[in-house]
């Protein structure tokens, strides 16, 4: 009996969780950022999905025309797990509601603070204000070279190709993370959690982090 209940709950947990998720999922583009607030799974569903004014200081992470689901879920979980911005800019090579996409992010979604831009031009003319740091091998400095600010923005590109030169133009800065030859390149995501903690490191992001830790 007792097994049935758990599972029953469980059951219902996950789907409130796809319910968010999708009211998330069809927010209008170019809007303020969509925060997915979950309660407790034992409750019912008190969910409020709000607006969240931009403050300024605060780093974000930002994904250009993301083509690997469990790599776009992967940095989801980063950027919610440390505290930072994130954004989606469309098209991407997958359904935004991707199961492979959840299953790596899984419940952080819940607190991570995010946007959906349906085009670059879009992202450019709605995103917070703050530097736009771009990662690419093409970089002219290391990531150890450069002094960070609190309000930058971190842009990924695609996982196949990259950004296009319009794209790295725009930047105003190209980041490196130097590698040993003959590597050519990491994995976005770890190119990422290696840039975010230099990132944190210098503008005091780790501190802040650990202040909203309990015991």
């Amino acid at each position: 009996m007792r097994s049935r209940a758990v599972r029953r709950g469980a059951g219902k947990c996950l789907e409130k969780l796809a319910q968010m998720w999708h009211l998330a999922l069809t927010a209008s583009f170019c809007r303020p950022a969509v925060f997915l607030e979950i309660s407790d799974c034992s409750t019912e569903l008190s969910t409020l999905t709000r607006v969240v004014d931009l403050v300024g200081g605060d780093m974000r992470l930002a994904l250009f025309e993301p083509d690997i689901p469990q790599n776009s879920g992967a940095m989801m979980r980063l950027a919610a797990a440390l505290g930072i911005g994130f954004d989606v800019i469309e098209p991407c090579g997958f359904v935004l509601d991707d199961r492979r996409l959840r299953r790596v992010a899984m419940d952080y979604l819940r607190f991570l603070d995010w946007r959906r831009y349906e085009s670059w031009a879009c992202f450019c003319d709605q995103r917070p204000p703050g530097r736009l740091v771009l990662l690419t091998t093409r970089g002219e400095l290391g990531h150890l070279e450069v002094a960070w600010r609190p309000d930058d923005t971190i842009l990924v590109g695609r996982e196949s190709a990259g950004v296009p030169d319009a794209v790295h133009r725009a930047a105003d800065l190209k980041v490196v993370v130097p590698l040993r030859p003959p590597a050519r390149a990491l994995n976005v995501v770890t190119a990422a959690a290696i840039v975010l903690g230099e990132a944190l490191r210098q503008t005091g992001g780790f501190a802040a982090v650990a202040a909203t830790q309990v015991g």
